[in-house]
Parts: C-alpha cells; structure tokens; sequence
C-alpha cells in the first residue's frame, strides 16, 4: 500500500476536477459530517451505510473512488473492499480506509492485501482523508491484486481481539458513566420524546422521596405542581421540542410538598433512538428567598408610591432616585429633578432659609458619622408659589466606593397655615385675657362714674356753672365706656343676647345710615338673597359688625369706588372646614362685604384682626374695629375671612350659622315698661363706691333696697325679709361666693324670688361663652340708671 508522504499532506486539500466519491459508515453523525467536508471540497457525494448497501451501490454505478469506515457491523471496511475486488467491474476502483482504533503495521499491512489503497487514522479536520483521497485519484486506475481467505481470517481473528479490547473499554466507559451518573448533585432523567421517564438518577430519591426505579415508566409532567405554577406547558413544550431551559418549575413531592426546580432539557440519540435529556436542580431555597425578596420589594414600591411623601436618594449631591408624586409637590417632573444638583435646589430655597439648610446639609456625608436632621424651608415651585417643605434625612449608606443619602420632602404648607392661625389665635387669646380682666375692673369704677355724674346733674340747676363740668364728666365715662365694650367685643367676654334673627331685615334697617356714614363719592350696593336662612345672633352686635366694615370700606376708598353688600346661603364641608378652621361643617348663611379700593398685602392680612393693629395714620383709628368685629363673630359662632389684593379692593366674609327656627318676637321697649316700683330689692355687690350708687339709683325710683357686700350677709338678710322679698340683684364675679351660688342659697329661704344678674366679664357658668341662658337676666356693666330701672322692671315682670 502506497504510503502518504509529508509533502503530500497540505493543511487543506481540494479535489482535483470533480469525482464521484462514495462514502460507507454505520455512524450516522460521522456519515453526515464527512459528506460535508467532501462537499466543500468539491466532491460529488454519495453515501452508504452498511457494506452491503456499499457493494449494491457500487455495482450500479461504479464511483471514482469509496471512502469507507473501518469498524461496522456485519462487513466491517477490510471485508468491503475484499467482496470489491471480488467484482470485476469494481477491481479498479481505489478504496481508502478510515478509522480511529486500526493504526498498527499490522493493519496497515492487512489493508493493503485485502486491495485499499490507504489506511488513515481519523482527524478532526479531515485533512488526512482529503489528502489520501486526491492522492489515488492522481494515480492511474490499475487493476489492484487481493489476497487469500486465510489472511482475512488472520484478520477477522485479530477484529475479534480488537473487539474484545473495545468491548472492554465500553464497559469501563458505561462504569464511569454509571458512576457519574448516580452520584451526581442533579436530577437526571433519560426521556422518551413524549416525556415518559425510561432512567432515573439516584438524586431524585433525595429530592423527590421517590425511588429511582419507582419514575420509570411515569411521565415527568406527573409531578408537576400544575395549580400552583404555570411553567408546566413550557416544559411539556421543551421535552417535545427536545431544548430548553426552564426555572423555579414547581414541583409536588408526595408528601404534599412543593419544591422548585431549574431544568435543561436537550435531545440525544441512543442506538439510533431519539430520546431526551432532563438535568433537574433543586433550587427551592433559593426560589423562596427570591420569591420573598421580590414581594418585599413589591411591598416597599407600593408603600413608596402610596406615601404622602416624596422620597429621593442623592449620590455625591445629585438627585439620582425620586417617586413619582415630586411633580405634585414641585411642580418639576421626575426627569428634571434627575438633572438638578443640589446646588440647583439650594438656588430655590428662600433667601431667609438658606443658612439653616446650608447648616444642616453635609455635602460630603460619612456612613455612620453623618447627620440625620429634620428641616423646614420655604421653596419656590416651577410656577414661582412658595410652599414649605419639611426634609428630612433619614439613612447615609455606602455601596462600593459611592457615599448614598436617602431622604423625604413633604408640603407642610397647610400646617405652617394652620400654625400661623393658631399662634395668632392664641395671642388673640392671651390679648383677650388681659384686656377682659382690665375692662372688668374699669367697669366697676365707670359705673360709679357714671352713675355720680347723672347725680351730679340731678342736682345741678339749668344755670348751674358746674352743669358742663357734670356733663364733660358724664361723655368722657360714656366714651371711656365704649372702649371697654370694644375691648370685651374683641376678647369674646362682652354678653349677647342672642335671639334668631334675619340678617336681611338688619341690614335693611341699617341701609339709610350706612349711606350717610360712607359719603356721596362711594356707590353703595346692597344684594339680598330672597330665601336667606335664619341665624341665632344679637342683632345689635351685628349691627355693630356691619358699621365697622362699612367704615373699614369707606377709609380703603379715598378716592372713591363701590361698597357692596351682598347675603346668601352656603354649606361648609368637612374638607373646608379642616383647610379653613372653620367652627363646624354645616349650612351657614354669609354676609360680604366689598370694596374697590387700595387693598392690602398678605402680611397686612395677617394682622387685620389685631387688637390695636392699624395701617391708617395716628390718631385716625384704634385698631379695635376689626379686632371687635372678629370677637362678635367667633362668639356668635361664626367665622370671619377676608381676601385682598393691592390696587384691587378687599372683601371680608361673614359665615353664621343656619337654625332652622322661627324668628324671636319682638322685644319689650323702654316706653312699653314701667319704670319705677315699690318692691324689695336685695343689692349684692363687693365695690363699695358701687353698690352706694346702684341703691340710690333704685332708691330714685321708689324701690325699697337692702344692700350687702357680700355672700353671707346676703343670705342673713333674705332670711330675715323672707316674706317681703321681690328680686335679687347680684354681681356675678365676687370673693368667696360667686353670684349664682348667692341666688341659689338664697332660694332655699325665697323659692320665687327673681334674680338679676349684672357684671362686666362674662368668665362665669351663668354666662358661658359670653351668651346669656334665657332662664338668666342680665344688665352688662356700666349702666345707665334708666337702662336699670328697665332692667328691674322687666325681671319683676318677666
């Protein structure tokens, strides 16, 4: 046989010409891939796979020359090309033999007497059996000499030692196989294309708690946990397809048990067989542990985006997270948040409140040194409105190299409203505490006052010189008077007698004056609601309410303009009253009062309601007018609110509310009452300059007075003139015992006495929140005596 020589073996060989090859091997993929090879070589190919199919083919059409296998099965490559030589018409064609176990002398030698031109060991890429193959083709066809039957038995006896050394080494490779497969960490099945488990593993017994043995037979979908998991059609789909890879496909161990499992699925062929592979993992814990991780972090996305809050994380002083709600708050879209250092945010932070973010801000925050700190700032919006932001810091973390700081904004605007009124409400308070106590006081000593002055001018003839000076006196008291009924108007501690009323017929009544009061360069407009709701109010307060505005009108409108008035019905909802303080949601009944002229400015705002706060020149207003209006209001139950813009005018709004009552009868006036009388009267009252002047006030009326300075005398008295005695007229604040504790000792001796109460603060039960019971009378202090003598008169009578 003709020996391939060195030069003779290029890296990669061509065809000479197109020739006709015919190639014989049992191995299906050794078949395929040597027709590929020989075609991209430029070969014309045909195949066989056994020798017999060879040897037909071959006669048929005799090839150029016959590439064939050594080991096959019934004629292995030696025997094929003894039973070509056999054939006359085939004893010229060259056969060149292959294979990866015959490569000794002594087949090399074998082959050339049973007439192959060459013997050649298998290589990876071909080149050796191109190579022999384009050398017998250069060579002249010639007719090849065989030899006899006894060396091809030689032969068959040394295949059937070779066989048995392969044998061998198939067991020793099914061993390591074998060995391999049962003690692997994966599950390993061998499938029928339907899915029908034919071998099992040893690992499925600890997995599953299943005998291998016992999953043969059984389709592997049993298994599936079909209710629990939806990935059971895709691996149906892959054992069919033959390829795949599946993850955290439920499986159900026969306790019940789910488990999770990863699995590839490939395709194989066995013994011409096309079956399946299945490499299963037991991933369960860490199926869980994903599955866990993945609804926390589902939980914390939802809580995120549900918070009220806007959450955000900077990176070295950029905002690189931020929740979708921060357009809400800001006004800027999540992507131009991403694009803002914080030197960008700090440019919108009010110039009053940059030092104290500046102060709490660490640029370059520490893990585990870095400040928490809790801020509030005003902050200008995209649209220029300024809101309060509270921000907080709330974690600084470290993650490679890159310092992060997680952090909340909330709009805490509302609050910062909400505090403003109650700190001012509070000083209002305060104010009121103060001014009620003094006005209190000043009330006993203006009683006197007046009371000695009217007795003064009693006294004093027409011609008198001293009658102007009595006069002079009697004015400054009364003026002194109508201080302390705005003071006590403005710290809700005046009384109010208060009866259900219609707010229409008061300011009709009101109209003419008010016209003469604002001017003739002022259009006066007044807009009635035709169906206005009724209100439990003293009518003579809110007579005072409407002058104030009206005046408050007239001096923002120097030059003019338009005052409006105008009533309606509204109702007020939870939602406005929790934004708006307002007393209580509910149906109110609204006066506006309007006008065109200079406006005011938010800080202007803030304060109109003050006690003594003005912006007219001194000596043109108290600043007690607004601050008196708010006082009647709150303690009518209502609520007062005002809306201005400079060079636009203002409007303040009344709300009162709604009772669904007819209105009061109209009360008894001075000319319908009798003013003098011939009862007993008992004077309980602790200021002695007082209490001298009240009983000569009803002594000048012709009643009968027994005066005591205090509690216990009192009752002593009542008991002594038990029978005789008509009404109590009591202080209501005193030392020791109030008045009502007075009236109600004194009742146990005199069951049907009539009490009048009088006092100049209203910090008492009897006269809570500064509205009198309709059970009580009452006589706010100073008085006058004819306001007295009424007073008596309509108790007795009552």
């Amino acid at each position: 046989m003709t020996e391939l020589g060195e030069a003779e073996k290029p890296a990669k060989q061509q065809v000479r010409g197109a020739r006709r090859v015919l190639v014989v091997d049992d191995d299906k993929l050794q078949l395929k891939l040597s027709t590929i090879r020989l075609r991209d070589a430029g070969f014309v190919v045909e195949t066989a796979s056994s020798a017999k199919e060879a040897l037909r083919l071959a006669l048929a059409t005799p090839p150029d020359v016959i590439l064939s296998d050594v080991l096959m099965g019934e004629i292995d490559g030696f025997g094929l090309c003894r039973r070509l030589r056999e054939q006359p018409a085939l004893s010229t064609v060259p056969v060149v033999l292959a294979s990866s176990h015959y490569s000794d002398p002594q087949a090399q030698s074998l082959a050339t007497r049973v007439g192959a031109s060459f013997l050649v060991g298998r290589t990876p890429d071909f080149d050796a059996e191109l190579a022999a193959l384009n050398q017998v083709l250069a060579t002249p066809s010639a007719q090849i000499a065989t030899v006899g039957a006894d060396v091809y038995e030689q032969h068959l006896r040394t295949n059937a030692d070779q066989l048995s050394r392969l044998l061998g080494e198939a067991k020793n490779a099914e061993g390591r196989y074998r060995a391999l497969f049962q003690s692997a960490n994966d599950t390993i099945a061998v499938l029928s294309r339907s899915g029908v488990i034919l071998e099992a593993n040893e690992r499925w017994r600890q997995v599953l708690g299943i005998e291998p043995n016992g999953l043969i037979g059984r389709h592997l979908l049993e298994h599936a946990a079909t209710s629990r998991d939806s990935s059971a059609a895709e691996l149906q789909a892959a054992i069919e397809t033959g390829s795949g890879r599946l993850y955290g496909v439920a499986v159900q161990r026969p306790d019940g048990a789910i488990i999770y499992m990863d699995f590839s699925i490939s395709s194989v062929e066995i013994e011409s067989r096309p079956l399946v592979f299945a490499i299963g993992r037991d991933v369960t814990g860490r199926f869980l542990a994903a599955q866990a991780l993945g609804i926390a972090e589902e939980k914390y996305r939802s809580l995120v985006e549900r918070l009220p809050d806007v959450v955000v994380t900077l990176r070295e002083e950029r905002f690189v997270f931020v929740t979708n709600n921060v357009e809400s708050l800001t006004g800027l879209a999540a992507a131009d948040m991403y694009a803002m250092s914080i030197d960008d945010w700090l440019e919108r932070i009010h110039p009053s409140d940059e030092e104290s973010f500046v102060a709490a801000f660490e640029r370059r925050p520490v893990p585990g040194k870095a400040r928490l700190f809790d801020i509030e700032y005003r902050w200008r919006r995209r649209d220029d409105r300024w809101i309060w932001i509270r921000h907080r810091r709330v974690a600084v973390y470290e993650r490679g190299d890159v310092v992060y700081a997680d952090g909340l904004l909330s709009d805490v605007t509302e609050r910062k409203k909400l505090e403003e009124s109650l700190r001012q409400a509070q000083k209002m308070e305060a104010i009121g505490q103060l001014t009620g106590g003094i006005a209190h006081d000043f009330n006993n000593i203006l009683a006197t006052i007046l009371a000695n002055s009217q007795f003064l001018l009693d006294a004093l003839g027409q011609h008198d010189a001293r009658l102007a000076d009595a006069q002079e006196i009697k004015l400054a008291a009364e003026r002194a008077a109508g201080l302390t009924r705005q003071l006590l108007a403005f710290s809700r501690r005046q009384v109010l007698e208060l009866r259900v009323t219609d707010l229409n017929q008061i300011i009709s009544n009101l109209e003419r004056m008010l016209r003469r009061l604002i001017g003739e360069d002022v259009e006066f407009q007044v807009h009635l609601s035709p169906k206005l709701g009724h209100v439990h109010v003293d009518p003579g307060q809110i007579e005072q309410v409407l002058l104030n505005l009206a005046v408050n009108a007239r001096d923002a409108m120097p030059q003019g303009g338009t005052l409006t008035i105008e009533t309606s019905n509204t109702e007020i909802d939870e939602d406005y009253r929790t934004t708006h303080g307002a007393p209580r949601a509910g149906q109110y009944v609204v006066i506006a009062v309007s006008d065109t002229g200079i406006g005011m400015n938010e800080e202007t705002q803030r304060r109109i309601f003050e006690p003594f706060f003005t912006t007219k020149e001194p000596g043109k207003g108290t600043g007690l007018g607004l601050a008196t209006t708010h006082g009647i209001v709150t303690q009518c139950g209502g609520q007062i609110s005002v809306y201005s813009e400079l060079g636009r005018g203002t409007v303040f709004k009344v709300y009162l509310p709604q009772v669904d009552e007819p209105l009061a009868s109209k009360a008894v006036s001075a000319t319908e009452s009798t003013h003098a009388g011939r009862e007993l009267v008992l004077l309980v009252e602790d200021d002695p300059p007082l209490r001298s002047a009240v009983q000569r006030m009803l002594s000048g009326r012709g009643y009968r007075v027994l005066s005591a300075r205090d509690g216990r005398e009192a009752v002593e008295l009542a008991r002594a003139n038990a029978d005789d005695l008509s009404l109590l007229l009591t202080d209501v604040i005193m030392p020791q015992v109030s008045g009502p504790a007075v009236a109600e000792a004194i009742r146990e001796h005199v069951p049907k006495i009539k009490v009048l109460y009088m006092s100049g603060y209203t910090d008492h039960a009897v006269l809570a929140g500064g509205v009198l019971n309709r059970e009580h009378h009452f006589i706010q202090k100073p008085f006058a005596a004819a306001a007295l003598a009424l007073k008596v008169r309509q108790t007795l009578e009552s």
